[in-house]
C-alpha cells in the first residue's frame, strides 16, 4: 500500500504551474523459485518530489469537446 498526496498551484498567466508530492509506502514481496524455494521480505519507502510545468499550447475544440492543453 502507498499514499502519495499531491498539491499543485497554477498561475493563470503565463500558465506556469508548481507541484509537490510526498509519499510513503509499505508492504511485502514474495519470490517463489524452484531452486531456492520461497523468500519473503518487508518493504518500505519514503519519497518526495517537487516540479514545475508550463502550458505550451491550449486550443478549444482541438480534440473533441473542451479545451486541449499541452504542458
Amino acid at each position: 500500500m502507498s499514499l502519495h498526496p499531491y498539491i499543485g498551484w497554477r498561475l493563470p498567466e503565463p500558465g506556469v504551474g508548481l507541484w509537490s508530492t510526498v509519499g510513503v509506502g509499505w508492504g511485502g514481496v514474495e519470490v517463489k523459485d524452484d531452486e531456492v524455494g520461497c523468500q519473503t521480505s518487508d518493504l518500505a519507502t519514503l519519497n518526495a518530489a517537487v516540479g514545475s510545468d508550463m502550458r505550451l499550447l491550449a486550443r478549444a475544440g482541438l480534440l473533441g469537446e473542451g479545451t486541449t492543453t499541452l504542458t
